[in-house]
């Protein structure tokens, strides 16, 4: 690695510490910096959560608003056994307006903590985009579900110089989170609140309040 690839700052804090708080599409991604990308997070397990009854056996929770930090390729190879290999997160805030079950409990906003991440796909594509990924896999610029699944990333969005740095596509499996979620009650009550904790691996769920 030459010297004008090295990045001087620490490196859980490039990882982890720049993720919490962070929102909204990615306008440009400057080389050498750490760039904003929004992942389409679609949790498709069956899942139930008796106590409350958020989430039906063989429901859909879809988030549509999950912002993750993503290194520049040049340190990729790096962070990729440093930082995004079963390391924690501390907090991530999604935001989701999707109905979830036939009561029509809405969700107002869902709070990731302590969540254990794993890369398990990195594509570097440098004549292409997503020719190894589909686009699930990505996110697109919209808060709508259907053309989520059709929107890659411009190439512009992700890399201003495309002449100067690969494309390259992450994606990345949750082995464990905590997951608190706000939502409305049937009678519109803004207070309903559940901790739920899901293993992904077990899939399994136990929740409370």
């Amino acid at each position: 690695m030459s010297n004008n690839d090295e990045v001087s700052v620490n490196r859980s804090e490039q990882c982890f510490l720049s993720m919490e708080g962070i929102k909204g599409p990615v306008t440009s991604i400057v080389p050498g910096a750490f760039a904003v990308l929004r992942y389409f997070i679609n949790f498709s397990r069956d899942v139930q959560v008796a106590e409350t009854g958020l989430l039906q056996p063989g429901g859909t929770l879809t988030s549509y608003y999950f912002s993750a930090v993503i290194p520049p390729p040049s340190t990729l190879p790096t962070l990729q056994q440093d930082c995004f290999s079963g390391k924690l997160l501390k907090k991530v805030e999604i935001v989701n307006y999707a109905n979830i079950n036939a009561n029509n409990k809405e969700i107002s906003k869902i709070t990731l903590g302590n969540a254990r991440l794993s890369l398990v796909t990195s594509n570097f594509d440098p004549d292409n985009i997503g020719s190894s990924m589909s686009s699930n896999d990505v996110f697109g610029a919209t808060s709508d579900r259907e053309a989520n699944k059709r929107i890659f990333l411009d190439v512009s969005q992700r890399f201003p110089n495309t002449s100067a740095i690969p494309h390259v596509l992450l994606k990345y499996a949750f082995e464990t989170f905590d997951l608190t979620v706000n939502h409305f009650h049937d009678g519109g009550d803004a207070s309903g609140k559940s901790a739920v904790l899901v293993d992904l691996n077990k899939n399994t769920s136990k929740a409370s309040g």
